[in-house]
């Protein structure tokens, strides 16, 4: 009989604490997903503002270039006169500190791997 009363208290504790996770799991288990909001904020671009397009050029022809990318295709006219240079490659002594570059990369599982860079004259 004592030893009884001595795992009364213990098996209380321990059915008391059994109750209380099975609760807890229940509640969590039946939480209601969180709300998700998608915020999409669609705007012009003032008149003469500076478009940013990456991609590869898919076609050139009759003043159009068309860039393909991640966003799709995109065509863009080609200005008259516009300047248009041939890329060259370069030695690594051809770059001084302080250069404007553009540089492309490429992210993988991997980590990020340069791709491309190109040296833009000062004005």
């Amino acid at each position: 009989m004592t030893a009884v009363r001595r795992l009364l208290p213990i098996t209380s504790a321990v059915l008391l604490a059994a109750l209380a996770s099975g609760v807890v799991g229940f509640v969590y288990a039946h939480e209601p997903a969180r709300d998700e909001v998608d915020l999409v904020v669609e705007r012009e671009r003032p008149a003469g503002s500076v478009t940013v397009v990456g991609g590869t050029v898919a076609e050139v022809r009759d003043g159009r270039i068309r860039i393909t990318g991640e966003r799709g295709s995109t065509d863009l006219p080609i200005a008259a006169g516009a300047p248009s240079e041939e890329l060259q490659s370069l030695p690594p002594s051809g770059l001084a500190t302080g250069a404007r570059v553009n540089v492309g990369v490429e992210r993988s599982d991997y980590g990020v791997a340069l791709s491309g860079l190109v040296v833009v004259a000062a004005p």
